[in-house]
């Protein structure tokens, strides 16, 4: 500013240099203009620095969301959903779902599978008062459906869904036990493992824990863990090949939710064989292999229950399809009429006194 004010100076004592005790310029036109220039040249450059601060200061200030808003902000950002309707830009796709015209089917959706340009494509979904959804813009050509968007998006929320619960890990349960415990500990941790057992793809290790001395007794370590096998073979199963006992300086067996049916038997044909399923009341003249035929005898099934039992069977799952709570099955017409005519049957082929004990002999043995 100093420079501009000297040079202003200089040019006006040339203009009028009488009246300021000066000499007068030779040129005092072109010093005023380059005076006149430097001080508009000025002014230009301290309205940029006014200006500038006083947008800076006075404009508002976008707020300060922290993590939480800019983690929303990144959400918001992502796309979501499908690619619908004008969105889609590819020259053709490939239909595989369409909601059906016939008013009969109530917009029930039907697969089918052709190729037409992406204009077609969106005409027939407006026609039908739908969606053009993109499914799988990777394939040549891209897949869509004319469905409802809001119905495909439904249905990946479900399909998503699905996929979490199969895909979810479960922590693998351990219950440890000791060649010295009591029965009541064991009986204790077997049901224990029992509960861990009523969650599916449930994987528990059983440890029998050999410390110091106890090292010398494997043998017993291995027919305990035999014994544990047998009782929890009603929840549990191993799932690999070979000998499911496995000695790792400890002795431990790893099973899955689900009963061990192979092992089931096994205990049941070992029981009859060692005479086992004799009743309270019979002595012990009776042979076991008389009472196993009885056995076999009660608990055989005639044709006609059989027929009957599958057909409850059949129709609880189309009821189930249906959307039929489980509840609420017992209470629909056609399960009441088969239940009418599997009471009936039942009573009409009731076996005698003693051959149904023996047969309740028999169940109480399975079960146990």
């Amino acid at each position: 500013f100093f420079v501009y004010f000297a040079e202003l100076r200089v040019a006006l004592r040339g203009r009028f240099g009488v009246a300021m005790g000066g000499r007068r310029r030779t040129r005092p036109s072109s010093g005023l203009i380059a005076a006149i220039l430097a001080v508009a040249g000025a002014l230009v450059v301290a309205r940029g620095f006014v200006g500038s601060f006083w947008n800076s200061w006075a404009a508002p200030q976008p707020p300060r969301t922290g993590r939480l808003g800019t983690l929303v902000a990144r959400q918001a950002a992502k796309p979501q959903g499908f690619v619908t309707n004008e969105a889609i830009k590819c020259l053709e796709v490939r239909i595989i779902a369409e909601v059906s015209d016939d008013p009969k089917k109530q917009g029930a959706v039907e697969e089918v599978n052709y190729v037409m340009s992406t204009q077609d494509a969106l005409r027939r979904a407006q026609d039908r008062g739908v969606d053009l959804v993109m499914v799988n813009e990777a394939a040549d050509p891209p897949i869509v459906k004319i469905m409802a968007v809001s119905k495909a998006n439904y249905e990946e929320k479900r399909r998503l869904q699905a996929k979490a619960v199969d895909d979810k890990v479960l922590r693998k349960k351990i219950v440890k036990f000791g060649i010295a415990m009591g029965e009541g500990d064991i009986q204790t941790r077997l049901r224990q493992a029992e509960g861990f057992f009523a969650t599916p793809k449930q994987e528990v290790d059983f440890i029998v824990t050999l410390k110091g001395r106890q090292k010398a007794f494997v043998t017993q370590g291995m027919k305990f863990m035999g014994r544990l096998r047998e009782e929890i073979a009603a929840f549990g199963h191993y799932a690999g090949q070979g000998n499911p006992i496995q000695l790792k300086g400890d002795i431990v067996l790893s099973l899955v939710s689900g009963p061990d049916k192979a092992l089931l038997k096994e205990i049941v044909a070992r029981a009859e064989e060692e005479g086992m399923l004799l009743g309270p009341d019979e002595q012990g003249g009776e042979k076991a292999e008389d009472t196993a035929k009885k056995v076999k005898e009660a608990k055989s099934t005639p044709p006609e229950l059989e027929a009957i039992e599958a057909e409850m069977a059949e129709v609880r799952q189309e009821l189930l399809d249906a959307g039929i709570k489980p509840g609420q099955i017992g209470t629909q017409p056609e399960m009441k009429e088969l239940s009418k005519k599997l009471g009936a049957i039942r009573k009409k082929l009731a076996p005698p006194a003693e051959v149904a004990e023996v047969a309740e002999v028999a169940d109480v043995a399975e079960a146990s």
